[in-house]
């Protein structure tokens, strides 16, 4: 199959969603050559991937948690290799409230939680792609702008995507670390809470499910090749290089412009 290959791999790490993960393998395939991206902006922007490529020169590959694709990056789009993972909502949803409470050190119950932080939370996904609660908007992103979108529930398979859709062969297709669903269980009331606060992420992942996934399932179905994840040294290396970077040279030089 013809490969359209680009030059920046650009990873939409939305929370929740198997984002550490991916990041993880980033950070050990490119070690100094892939940046978590940061601005002083809410969101990142063009001008601060054209200073950012100042302090990467060799830049392959970008994460972070202000990166957007409702943001238009103009001239750069034809560079960058867009990804994400999203992850079935109402388990996003519940590990997200898991993840508040061991932040918190709380005990709050489900409910109270949704009562105070749920309208944060709710449609998460949607909001984070669209950069706004409209649903239509950010199927539209999906299914034009992203070249590739994994799910949490297949992550190797998701992985395997990657690798083949971008053509870059330092993205293995599968790692033995497992990504698992949460495992805290709702009752069948709280359950329907959190669908009801996530209406917008089901029908959107629902989209996904039945036209995007099945749709890339087939532009890879054909390709045998398999790099598994081993944490080499070399990995190690490289990992702890770029945290180290990020850290000490980035973050700084970020903070004084």
């Amino acid at each position: 199959m013809g490969i359209n290959r680009k030059r920046i791999l650009a990873f939409i790490h939305i929370p929740k969603a198997a984002g550490s993960t991916v990041t993880h393998i980033l950070r050990s395939k490119f070690g100094l050559n892939h940046c978590r991206v940061i601005s002083k902006d809410e969101v990142y922007k063009p001008k601060d991937l054209i200073f950012d490529q100042k302090i990467y020169p060799r830049l392959q590959s970008i994460s972070g948690h202000q990166l957007r694709p409702h943001i238009n990056f103009g001239s750069f789009e034809e560079q960058l290799f867009w990804f994400v993972m999203l992850r079935e909502p109402v388990e996003r949803f519940i590990s997200q409230y898991k993840w508040w409470r061991h932040t918190n050190n709380s005990k709050i119950s489900f409910e109270k939680w949704c009562e105070i932080k749920g309208k944060k939370f709710a449609d998460f996904q949607v909001k984070w792609l669209a950069g706004e609660s409209n649903v239509e908007k950010a199927i539209e992103i999906l299914d034009r702008k992203i070249d590739c979108v994994g799910t949490q529930t297949h992550f190797n398979e998701s992985l395997k995507m990657i690798h083949v859709l971008s053509g870059e062969n330092s993205i293995p297709t599968f790692i033995d670390r497992r990504v698992t669903a949460s495992k805290l269980k709702l009752s069948h009331l709280e359950t329907e809470i959190s669908k009801n606060y996530n209406q917008c992420d089901i029908e959107m992942y629902d989209f996904f499910i039945k036209n995007i996934w099945e749709d890339q399932k087939l532009k890879v179905s054909d390709e045998s090749s398999e790099v598994k994840y081993l944490d080499t040294f070399s990995d190690t290396i490289r990992r702890n290089l770029n945290m180290t970077y990020h850290w000490l040279v980035y973050r700084k030089i970020k903070s004084l412009v």
